[in-house]
Protein backbone atom coordinates (compact mmCIF):
# COMPACT_ATOMS: atom_id res chain seq x y z
CA UNK A 1 0.00 0.00 0.00
CA UNK A 2 1.14 3.54 -0.64
CA UNK A 3 1.78 6.03 2.33
CA UNK A 4 2.28 9.60 2.44
CA UNK A 5 5.70 10.78 1.50
CA UNK A 6 7.95 11.92 4.44
CA UNK A 7 8.13 15.60 4.90
CA UNK A 8 9.94 17.88 7.29
CA UNK A 9 6.66 19.39 8.53
CA UNK A 10 5.25 18.28 11.90
CA UNK A 11 2.33 16.60 10.02
CA UNK A 12 3.58 12.96 9.51
CA UNK A 13 1.93 9.62 9.63
CA UNK A 14 3.35 6.32 10.78
CA UNK A 15 3.42 3.30 8.52
CA UNK A 16 1.25 0.49 9.78
CA UNK A 17 4.04 -1.99 10.38
CA UNK A 18 7.48 -0.54 9.93
CA UNK A 19 7.33 2.93 11.32
CA UNK A 20 8.13 5.72 8.93
CA UNK A 21 7.61 4.81 5.28
CA UNK A 22 10.53 4.70 2.98
CA UNK A 23 10.66 6.54 -0.21
CA UNK A 24 12.05 4.23 -2.87
CA UNK A 25 13.70 7.20 -4.44
CA UNK A 26 15.43 8.31 -1.28
CA UNK A 27 17.66 5.97 0.71
CA UNK A 28 18.60 7.06 4.30
CA UNK A 29 21.38 5.74 6.45
CA UNK A 30 20.69 4.29 9.89
CA UNK A 31 22.29 7.31 11.61
CA UNK A 32 20.07 9.67 9.67
CA UNK A 33 17.03 7.67 10.68
CA UNK A 34 17.95 7.88 14.36
CA UNK A 35 18.43 11.64 14.09
CA UNK A 36 15.12 11.99 12.38
CA UNK A 37 13.37 9.99 15.09
CA UNK A 38 14.82 12.16 17.83
CA UNK A 39 13.80 15.29 15.98
CA UNK A 40 10.27 14.06 15.51
CA UNK A 41 10.02 13.20 19.21
CA UNK A 42 11.23 16.70 20.16
CA UNK A 43 8.78 18.34 17.81
CA UNK A 44 5.93 16.29 19.24
CA UNK A 45 7.01 17.18 22.78
CA UNK A 46 7.00 20.88 21.93
CA UNK A 47 3.42 20.79 20.87
CA UNK A 48 1.03 22.27 23.60
CA UNK A 49 -2.44 20.89 23.96
CA UNK A 50 -5.50 23.13 24.68
CA UNK A 51 -5.74 21.72 28.21
CA UNK A 52 -2.16 22.62 28.91
CA UNK A 53 -2.78 26.12 27.64
CA UNK A 54 -5.72 26.45 30.02
CA UNK A 55 -3.61 25.18 32.92
CA UNK A 56 -0.83 27.62 32.03
CA UNK A 57 -3.37 30.45 31.81
CA UNK A 58 -4.80 29.54 35.20
CA UNK A 59 -1.34 29.42 36.75
CA UNK A 60 -0.51 32.80 35.20
CA UNK A 61 -3.71 34.22 36.60
CA UNK A 62 -2.86 32.77 39.99
CA UNK A 63 0.59 34.37 39.89
CA UNK A 64 -0.91 37.69 38.80
CA UNK A 65 -3.43 37.60 41.65
CA UNK A 66 -0.67 36.67 44.09
CA UNK A 67 1.61 39.46 42.79
CA UNK A 68 -1.14 42.07 43.01
CA UNK A 69 -2.09 40.76 46.45
CA UNK A 70 1.52 40.98 47.60
CA UNK A 71 1.84 44.56 46.31
CA UNK A 72 -1.47 45.52 47.91
CA UNK A 73 -0.43 43.82 51.16
CA UNK A 74 2.79 45.86 51.19
CA UNK A 75 0.82 49.05 50.58
CA UNK A 76 -1.68 48.17 53.29
CA UNK A 77 1.07 47.28 55.74
CA UNK A 78 2.55 50.73 55.19
CA UNK A 79 -0.86 52.31 55.67
CA UNK A 80 -1.54 50.19 58.78
CA UNK A 81 1.86 51.24 60.18
CA UNK A 82 0.94 54.88 59.48
CA UNK A 83 -2.38 54.40 61.26
CA UNK A 84 -0.72 52.80 64.28
CA UNK A 85 2.10 55.31 64.65
CA UNK A 86 -0.09 58.34 63.97
CA UNK A 87 -2.75 57.08 66.38
CA UNK A 88 -0.13 56.59 69.10
CA UNK A 89 1.39 60.02 68.51
CA UNK A 90 -1.98 61.75 68.34
CA UNK A 91 -3.20 59.91 71.46
CA UNK A 92 -0.10 61.10 73.29
CA UNK A 93 -0.68 64.63 72.00
CA UNK A 94 -4.33 64.55 73.11
CA UNK A 95 -3.35 63.27 76.56
CA UNK A 96 -0.72 66.00 76.81
CA UNK A 97 -3.28 68.58 75.72
CA UNK A 98 -5.75 67.41 78.36
CA UNK A 99 -3.02 67.56 81.01
CA UNK A 100 -2.07 71.06 79.85
CA UNK A 101 -5.71 72.19 80.07
CA UNK A 102 -5.97 70.81 83.60
CA UNK A 103 -2.73 72.50 84.63
CA UNK A 104 -3.76 75.83 83.10
CA UNK A 105 -7.19 75.65 84.73
CA UNK A 106 -5.62 74.86 88.10
CA UNK A 107 -3.07 77.65 87.63
CA UNK A 108 -5.81 80.14 86.75
CA UNK A 109 -7.82 79.10 89.80
CA UNK A 110 -4.84 79.37 92.14
CA UNK A 111 -3.70 82.73 90.80
CA UNK A 112 -7.25 84.10 90.86
CA UNK A 113 -7.44 83.14 94.54
CA UNK A 114 -4.03 84.75 95.16
CA UNK A 115 -5.18 87.90 93.39
CA UNK A 116 -8.33 88.09 95.51
CA UNK A 117 -6.31 87.56 98.71
CA UNK A 118 -3.80 90.25 97.76
CA UNK A 119 -6.62 92.63 96.83
CA UNK A 120 -8.06 92.19 100.34
CA UNK A 121 -4.63 92.79 101.88
CA UNK A 122 -4.14 95.89 99.74
CA UNK A 123 -7.49 97.26 100.87
CA UNK A 124 -6.50 96.70 104.50
CA UNK A 125 -3.16 98.39 103.85
CA UNK A 126 -4.93 101.36 102.30
CA UNK A 127 -7.15 101.63 105.37
CA UNK A 128 -4.07 101.43 107.60
CA UNK A 129 -2.39 104.14 105.52
CA UNK A 130 -5.34 106.49 106.14
CA UNK A 131 -5.33 105.66 109.85
CA UNK A 132 -1.58 106.20 110.22
CA UNK A 133 -1.74 109.44 108.25
CA UNK A 134 -4.55 110.75 110.46
CA UNK A 135 -2.70 109.65 113.59
CA UNK A 136 0.49 111.36 112.42
CA UNK A 137 -1.38 114.58 111.64
CA UNK A 138 -3.08 114.49 115.07
CA UNK A 139 0.24 113.81 116.81
CA UNK A 140 1.99 116.65 114.99
CA UNK A 141 -0.87 119.01 115.82
CA UNK A 142 -0.83 117.97 119.50
CA UNK A 143 2.93 118.31 119.75
CA UNK A 144 2.88 121.73 118.10
CA UNK A 145 0.14 122.85 120.49
CA UNK A 146 2.11 121.55 123.48
CA UNK A 147 5.20 123.34 122.20
CA UNK A 148 3.29 126.59 121.74
CA UNK A 149 1.81 126.34 125.25
CA UNK A 150 5.25 125.60 126.67
CA UNK A 151 6.80 128.53 124.86
CA UNK A 152 4.11 130.91 126.20
CA UNK A 153 4.44 129.63 129.77
CA UNK A 154 8.22 129.52 129.57
CA UNK A 155 8.27 133.11 128.26
CA UNK A 156 6.04 134.26 131.15
CA UNK A 157 8.24 132.53 133.70
CA UNK A 158 11.40 133.89 132.14
CA UNK A 159 9.92 137.39 132.16
CA UNK A 160 8.82 137.00 135.78
CA UNK A 161 12.23 135.71 136.82
CA UNK A 162 13.90 138.60 135.10
CA UNK A 163 11.56 141.11 136.83
CA UNK A 164 12.01 139.51 140.23
CA UNK A 165 15.78 139.50 139.92
CA UNK A 166 15.77 143.16 138.89
CA UNK A 167 13.42 144.03 141.81
CA UNK A 168 15.65 142.32 144.34
CA UNK A 169 18.70 144.14 142.97
CA UNK A 170 16.89 147.52 143.16
CA UNK A 171 15.78 146.89 146.71
CA UNK A 172 19.20 145.70 147.76
CA UNK A 173 20.76 148.79 146.17
CA UNK A 174 18.16 150.97 147.96
CA UNK A 175 16.89 152.47 144.69
CA UNK A 176 13.13 152.92 145.06
CA UNK A 177 12.90 154.72 141.71
CA UNK A 178 14.35 151.76 139.86
CA UNK A 179 12.09 149.46 141.82
CA UNK A 180 9.05 151.50 140.83
CA UNK A 181 10.06 151.36 137.15
CA UNK A 182 9.69 147.58 137.43
CA UNK A 183 6.20 147.84 138.90
CA UNK A 184 4.41 146.63 135.76
CA UNK A 185 6.71 143.60 135.45
CA UNK A 186 6.39 142.86 139.16
CA UNK A 187 2.59 143.08 138.98
CA UNK A 188 2.70 140.61 136.09
CA UNK A 189 4.95 138.32 138.12
CA UNK A 190 2.61 138.50 141.11
CA UNK A 191 -0.40 137.72 138.95
CA UNK A 192 1.45 134.76 137.49
CA UNK A 193 2.45 133.62 140.97
CA UNK A 194 -1.14 133.86 142.09
CA UNK A 195 -2.35 131.78 139.14
CA UNK A 196 0.24 129.16 140.03
CA UNK A 197 -0.51 129.29 143.76
CA UNK A 198 3.09 130.24 144.42
CA UNK A 199 2.30 133.14 146.80
CA UNK A 200 -0.21 133.50 149.62
CA UNK A 201 -2.77 136.29 149.57
CA UNK A 202 -1.34 138.11 152.66
CA UNK A 203 2.14 138.21 151.23
CA UNK A 204 0.83 139.36 147.85
CA UNK A 205 -1.16 142.12 149.58
CA UNK A 206 1.84 143.20 151.65
CA UNK A 207 4.02 143.30 148.54
CA UNK A 208 1.43 145.33 146.65
CA UNK A 209 1.06 147.77 149.54
CA UNK A 210 4.82 148.17 149.75
CA UNK A 211 5.06 148.96 146.05
CA UNK A 212 2.31 151.60 146.38
CA UNK A 213 3.96 153.26 149.39
CA UNK A 214 7.46 153.30 147.93
CA UNK A 215 6.91 156.52 145.96
CA UNK A 216 8.87 159.45 147.53
CA UNK A 217 10.25 157.26 150.32
CA UNK A 218 13.77 158.00 151.51
CA UNK A 219 15.86 154.86 151.14
CA UNK A 220 17.72 155.85 154.34
CA UNK A 221 14.50 155.77 156.29
CA UNK A 222 14.71 152.89 158.81
CA UNK A 223 11.05 152.10 158.12
CA UNK A 224 11.75 151.65 154.41
CA UNK A 225 14.77 149.50 155.17
CA UNK A 226 12.77 147.35 157.58
CA UNK A 227 9.94 146.77 155.12
CA UNK A 228 12.21 146.37 152.12
CA UNK A 229 14.09 143.50 153.69
CA UNK A 230 10.87 141.59 154.27
CA UNK A 231 9.83 142.29 150.69
CA UNK A 232 13.24 141.12 149.43
CA UNK A 233 12.82 137.88 151.34
CA UNK A 234 9.34 137.42 149.85
CA UNK A 235 10.51 138.20 146.32
CA UNK A 236 13.54 135.92 146.73
CA UNK A 237 11.32 133.07 147.83
CA UNK A 238 9.06 133.78 144.90
CA UNK A 239 12.10 133.87 142.63
CA UNK A 240 13.21 130.47 143.91
CA UNK A 241 9.78 129.03 143.34
CA UNK A 242 9.64 130.50 139.82
CA UNK A 243 13.10 129.09 139.10
CA UNK A 244 11.99 125.64 140.26
CA UNK A 245 8.78 125.93 138.26
CA UNK A 246 10.74 126.95 135.16
CA UNK A 247 13.11 124.00 135.59
CA UNK A 248 10.17 121.61 136.01
CA UNK A 249 8.46 123.10 132.96
CA UNK A 250 11.61 122.73 130.86
CA UNK A 251 12.15 119.16 132.00
CA UNK A 252 8.53 118.21 131.36
CA UNK A 253 8.63 119.78 127.89
CA UNK A 254 11.91 118.09 127.05
CA UNK A 255 10.37 114.77 128.00
CA UNK A 256 7.12 115.37 126.10
CA UNK A 257 9.03 116.77 123.11
CA UNK A 258 11.23 113.65 123.00
CA UNK A 259 8.09 111.48 123.16
CA UNK A 260 6.56 113.51 120.32
CA UNK A 261 9.63 113.08 118.15
CA UNK A 262 9.74 109.35 118.89
CA UNK A 263 6.03 108.91 118.15
CA UNK A 264 6.28 110.90 114.94
CA UNK A 265 9.37 108.97 113.82
CA UNK A 266 7.64 105.67 114.61
CA UNK A 267 4.52 106.68 112.68
CA UNK A 268 6.57 107.88 109.72
CA UNK A 269 8.44 104.55 109.70
CA UNK A 270 5.16 102.61 109.82
CA UNK A 271 3.77 104.77 107.01
CA UNK A 272 6.87 104.11 104.88
CA UNK A 273 6.76 100.36 105.50
CA UNK A 274 3.04 100.28 104.76
CA UNK A 275 3.63 102.28 101.59
CA UNK A 276 6.30 99.80 100.45
CA UNK A 277 3.99 96.89 101.26
CA UNK A 278 1.18 98.49 99.22
CA UNK A 279 3.56 99.08 96.33
CA UNK A 280 4.63 95.41 96.41
CA UNK A 281 0.98 94.28 96.54
CA UNK A 282 0.06 96.52 93.61
CA UNK A 283 2.95 95.08 91.57
CA UNK A 284 1.89 91.55 92.52
CA UNK A 285 -1.68 92.28 91.45
CA UNK A 286 -0.48 93.62 88.10
CA UNK A 287 1.74 90.55 87.60
CA UNK A 288 -1.05 88.16 88.58
CA UNK A 289 -3.50 89.92 86.27
CA UNK A 290 -1.07 89.56 83.35
CA UNK A 291 -0.31 85.91 84.21
CA UNK A 292 -4.01 85.05 84.49
CA UNK A 293 -4.71 86.73 81.15
CA UNK A 294 -1.82 84.80 79.54
CA UNK A 295 -2.98 81.52 81.09
CA UNK A 296 -6.53 82.10 79.85
CA UNK A 297 -5.22 82.79 76.35
CA UNK A 298 -3.12 79.62 76.52
CA UNK A 299 -6.16 77.71 77.79
CA UNK A 300 -8.29 78.88 74.85
CA UNK A 301 -5.53 77.87 72.41
CA UNK A 302 -5.02 74.52 74.17
CA UNK A 303 -8.76 73.76 74.05
CA UNK A 304 -8.89 74.67 70.35
CA UNK A 305 -5.82 72.51 69.62
CA UNK A 306 -7.31 69.62 71.61
CA UNK A 307 -10.57 69.91 69.68
CA UNK A 308 -8.67 69.83 66.39
CA UNK A 309 -6.60 66.85 67.54
CA UNK A 310 -9.71 64.96 68.67
CA UNK A 311 -11.42 65.70 65.35
CA UNK A 312 -8.34 64.53 63.45
CA UNK A 313 -8.21 61.40 65.63
CA UNK A 314 -11.87 60.70 64.91
CA UNK A 315 -11.39 61.09 61.16
CA UNK A 316 -8.18 59.02 61.25
CA UNK A 317 -9.88 56.21 63.17
CA UNK A 318 -12.81 56.22 60.74
CA UNK A 319 -10.47 56.15 57.73
CA UNK A 320 -8.24 53.41 59.16
CA UNK A 321 -11.20 51.26 60.18
CA UNK A 322 -12.76 51.65 56.72
CA UNK A 323 -9.48 50.75 55.03
CA UNK A 324 -9.02 47.76 57.33
CA UNK A 325 -12.54 46.55 56.58
CA UNK A 326 -11.92 46.97 52.86
CA UNK A 327 -8.61 45.12 53.18
CA UNK A 328 -10.27 42.23 54.98
CA UNK A 329 -12.96 41.99 52.31
CA UNK A 330 -10.43 42.15 49.47
CA UNK A 331 -8.21 39.59 51.19
CA UNK A 332 -11.10 37.21 51.56
CA UNK A 333 -12.14 37.76 47.93
CA UNK A 334 -8.56 37.26 46.72
CA UNK A 335 -8.22 34.10 48.78
CA UNK A 336 -11.42 32.85 47.18
CA UNK A 337 -10.11 33.67 43.72
CA UNK A 338 -6.82 31.88 44.40
CA UNK A 339 -8.65 28.90 45.80
CA UNK A 340 -10.88 28.75 42.72
CA UNK A 341 -7.91 29.09 40.33
CA UNK A 342 -5.99 26.36 42.13
CA UNK A 343 -9.03 24.08 42.07
CA UNK A 344 -9.65 24.62 38.35
CA UNK A 345 -5.98 24.18 37.52
CA UNK A 346 -5.89 20.97 39.50
CA UNK A 347 -9.03 19.72 37.75
CA UNK A 348 -7.50 20.36 34.33
CA UNK A 349 -4.24 18.71 35.31
CA UNK A 350 -5.97 15.60 36.66
CA UNK A 351 -8.13 15.40 33.54
CA UNK A 352 -5.11 15.65 31.28
CA UNK A 353 -3.29 12.93 33.23
CA UNK A 354 -6.29 10.66 32.90
CA UNK A 355 -6.49 11.22 29.15
CA UNK A 356 -2.76 10.61 28.78
CA UNK A 357 -3.13 7.20 30.35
Amino acid sequence: SACAPFSSTPDHSYCPKSGYCSNPGLMLSSNALLLLGATLALVRASQVTPVEKVITLLEDLKKEVETKGSAEATSYDEFACFCKETTMQKSKTITGGQDQIEELSADIGAKTAQKADKAVKLKKRQGLATKLSDELAATVARCEKEKAEYEVEAADLSKALSALKAAIKSLEDSKPASFLQLRHSIDHALALAESMDLISAPKQKALTTFIQQTTGVDPADPTYQFHSQGIIDTIQKLLDEFTTKKAELDAEFEKSNAACKSTIASLEEKIEKNKNAMSALEKNLITLTEEIAKAREDLVNAEATLKDDQMYMKDLTKMCEARAKDWDQRSQMRAGELEALVARSEERRVGQECRSR
